[in-house]
């Protein structure tokens, strides 16, 4: 490393060196931190076969997916054969013994499930019918999503695939905007609804012109996340209301071609026991679609459930003071292996208030990134190191514009600079984002399966992928016991003092990053704005701390946090009780602090992790 790159490594930009930085204070940020319990873990040798890989020798044409369809993806998404799981689910809902069955899709974040219902609808509305399908003719399918990023995702893909045939018209119910569009959309006659559950409820007890005596297909897609948040009722209601209003038998010889009773598909990647329930309730007779590469366990929540083969998951032992400098040195890292290709990371934060603590923090000398679809206050232009990079932020606290614009900004980037998104869970599933290379969870998962759908957005169909977890020392590093079943392709251990000698160099590098957390505190102790915005990250991030899961509680527990070294990793001096004795900011006191967050445990599961 020369001495121009060491030098720009110890500070986040160029104006960094006009902070005062007060050389009696010292940072000891490596004093009486606690030790590691594991050692390091070689890469497994074993060489899997990756996951979600197109099958060779197949195409779409042997699966009867029509053939101006075929075509059409083959131009300009630039898929030529199925995965596993599109094989097999539009064998089921394409071959004549069984297109009018339902079925059951288990597989994997990433496998291609989208496409996997999305093709033999299109194929069946495509195909002549006796009256010619339009706009007028009847709404015909229903796909519920549980957020409104995946509805969006969704109704993207399947604008891109109706351009080969522009007489079938989709559109999306999810609020965000106002409800006279989306009734006025409705009222002018739609085929395929995209839609949230409570939307679509209000929908359907509201807009009288929404008529669903015709749906022929009903697509439950993501149904682990719909029951964990809490839809049921509003699924039990569609149900019902699609079941009570059906008159599809008045239409049949019209639109021969399209199933002559409703299939419901229902999709997951885990089997608990309220997917099950939910399968019992919606689906009759039905046929399994299920990835081969998935491998069953004898837990029913996890059977089925795992990493893909071909990532490369890394556990890295962070003391709770350090985990900031560790954050920034890694980030350095990506942005220095920058080669010219579309390059991009995601950084998993627990709460809402830490993105904007740590967007800010990493863009607070930035120039706003320049767009004309999102705000200057959720994307920017950053240096990190000598390499000009785009960081953006995404969480569901956000306007549900913004939120689209990020998303879609981040997605289909395509700029010569590395693209970094700093988020919360609200980006964890079922969205598609294409070119990631490295997921980082620097707040653990409140569970193992949000876990795969973390690590799920890279390592996709066939490609290789990298996630790093931050661990504290201690407790939490018996996680990786947990995450070892569903981890094929094995998991390797780390620790922060490797990363910062890489970044920093062998000598000077506890030096070089006390620097660079110095240079934080005196900014936020200067900066009243930024104090407040790291006091509220830090009463958030403990909140947040303390939902994990009731299974994993012993691991994650809120109890034995060493607050004052949390504080640290937000670049702030005092102690918790010193915070809660200033006017008009938060007052937490250990015992009052641990009584919230043991609040925030109780709280049932939201749309986004909002804390």
């Amino acid at each position: 490393m020369d001495e121009s790159m060491q030098l720009n490594l110890v500070d986040t930009d160029a104006t960094s060196q006009k902070r005062k930085i007060d050389p009696g204070i010292v940072s000891s940020l490596f004093t009486n931190n606690p030790s590691s319990l594991v050692h390091k873990e070689e890469p497994v040798a074993e060489k899997l076969v990756p996951d979600n890989v197109p099958i060779q020798n197949a195409s779409f044409d042997q699966l009867h997916v029509n053939q101006n369809l075929v075509n059409h993806i083959h131009t300009k998404l630039s898929i030529d054969s199925p995965t596993y799981i599109q094989s097999s689910a539009l064998s089921y809902l394409l071959n004549q013994s069984t297109w009018n069955s339902d079925l059951f899709i288990q597989a994997k974040t990433g496998s291609g499930k989208t496409l996997a219902y999305l093709l033999p609808i299109l194929t069946r509305l495509m195909i002549p019918q006796n009256d010619k399908i339009s706009r007028s003719s009847g709404l015909f399918a229903i796909v519920i999503v549980p957020t409104r990023e995946l509805a969006a995702q969704i109704y993207n893909v399947l604008e891109s695939l109706i351009s080969c045939c522009h007489y079938i018209v989709p559109t999306p119910v999810t609020g965000g905007e106002k409800k006279k569009s989306e009734k006025s959309r409705l009222r002018k006659g739609v085929n395929i609804l995209i839609a949230t559950p409570g939307r679509l409820v209000d929908h359907l007890q509201h807009t009288t012109s929404l008529d669903v005596s015709q749906v022929r297909y009903l697509v439950l897609d993501e149904a682990d996340r719909l029951m964990e948040l809490g839809f049921k009722p509003d699924i039990d209601f569609i149900i019902s209301r699609l079941t009570s209003s059906c008159n599809i038998r008045s239409t049949v010889a019209a639109f021969p071609s399209l199933p002559d009773r409703r299939v419901t598909v229902l999709c997951s990647a885990t089997l608990g026991k309220d997917v099950q329930e939910l399968g019992e309730q919606s689906l009759q007779n039905a046929n399994t679609a299920v990835d081969k590469a998935e491998s069953s366990g004898d837990d029913p929540s996890y059977s089925n459930a795992a990493a893909p083969a071909q990532l490369t998951q890394i556990c890295l032992t962070v003391p709770a003071k350090l985990r900031f400098v560790t954050l920034y040195a890694q980030l350095l890292l990506f942005a220095k292996s920058f080669k010219g290709a579309q390059t991009k990371a995601v950084v998993f934060i627990a709460s809402s208030g830490a993105v904007d603590f740590y967007f800010k923090t990493l863009a607070r000398d930035a120039e706003p990134h320049e767009s004309k679809t999102a705000s200057a206050a959720y994307t920017a232009d950053v240096k990190l190191g000598n390499q000009a990079a785009n960081i953006y932020k995404l969480h569901g606290n956000m306007d549900q514009n913004h939120r689209s614009s990020v998303m879609k900004l981040f997605a289909q980037a395509k700029s010569a600079a590395p693209q970094i998104l700093i988020c919360t869970d609200v980006a964890s599933r079922g969205l598609d984002m294409p070119f990631v290379d490295l997921v980082i969870e620097y707040d653990p998962a409140v569970s193992v399966d949000d876990h795969l759908h973390r690590v799920g957005r890279t390592a996709r169909a066939g490609k290789s992928g990298r996630a790093l977890l931050f661990l504290l020392p201690g407790a939490e590093e018996a996680y990786t016991d947990l995450l070892k079943p569903v981890h094929p392709g094995g998991i390797q251990t780390a620790s922060y003092d490797e990363l910062l000698k890489e970044v920093y160099g062998q000598r000077m590098w506890q030096e070089k990053a006390s620097v660079w957390q110095l240079a934080l505190e005196n900014w936020i102790l200067e900066d009243s704005k930024a104090m407040s915005l790291a006091k509220a990250a830090f009463t958030s991030h403990v909140k947040a701390y303390a939902t994990h899961v009731g299974a994993e509680r012993s691991i994650f527990n809120v109890k034995n946090l060493h607050l004052g070294h949390i504080s640290k990793s937000f670049g702030l001096r005092e102690a918790p009780k010193a915070i809660g004795k200033e006017k008009n900011t938060f007052k937490i006191e250990r015992k009052k602090f641990l009584d919230l967050a043991n609040l925030a445990s109780k709280t049932s599961a939201s749309e986004f992790n909002v804390f």
